[in-house]
């Protein structure tokens, strides 16, 4: 038993030779330090993403226990929202389909890719409130050649137009310096 004492006082009496040390204890005490305030911070950071993690799975479970409790049937406008919202994440043209809605009945009209059209019925069966789906879609071959949004366009993502107009502004402001210093020469 003594033994083992002695052995934990060796270690311990080196490693506070090994952080006083008069040449470089300064800076092992101040990277120790350092790796400390780090550990904390990467604990708190695990924490509070554990957190994070456990409110979500209990909103998920919260969400999925409420589901199940049923709702009143929602009004037509709701119903032919919640399709339209569906039917823009299978179909690669949505605003080519109408939909209509009443009392959970609903109905598809337009034109559609053929290879959509099976996904699409299935999406918009699963939709919540929904009790039956009539469909009157023209199926099509898909068109080999995508359509493009032409300059200017309104159907540009946000990020594109954003380049584009700092690429214009940026072409202007240099076209115009370099008639100032033509002007000016």
């Amino acid at each position: 038993m003594e033994r083992g004492w002695t052995i934990v006082g060796v270690a311990l009496g080196a490693k506070l030779m090994y952080l006083f040390d008069p040449d470089r204890g300064r800076r092992r005490r101040a990277l120790l330090r350092d790796r400390l305030v780090r550990l904390s911070h990467m604990s708190r950071h695990e924490l509070q993403l554990e957190a994070r993690d456990l409110a979500n799975r209990t909103r998920g479970l919260v969400a999925s226990a409420l589901r199940r409790i049923p709702a009143p049937p929602p009004s037509d406008d709701v119903l032919v929202a919640r399709v339209r919202a569906r039917i823009g994440h299978v179909v690669s043209h949505p605003h080519a389909i109408q939909v209509k809605a009443r009392d959970g009945h609903v109905d598809l009209q337009g034109t559609i890719d053929a290879g959509e059209v099976e996904e699409c019925i299935a999406s918009c069966a699963h939709v919540r409130g929904v009790l039956s789906v009539t469909t009157e879609l023209d199926a099509h071959e898909p068109t080999e050649v995508p359509e493009r949004p032409s300059v200017g366009s309104r159907h540009w993502k946000p990020a594109v137009r954003l380049l584009a107009a700092a690429g214009g502004t940026l072409g202007i402001a240099l076209v115009g310096r370099a008639i100032r210093r033509r002007v000016s020469a």
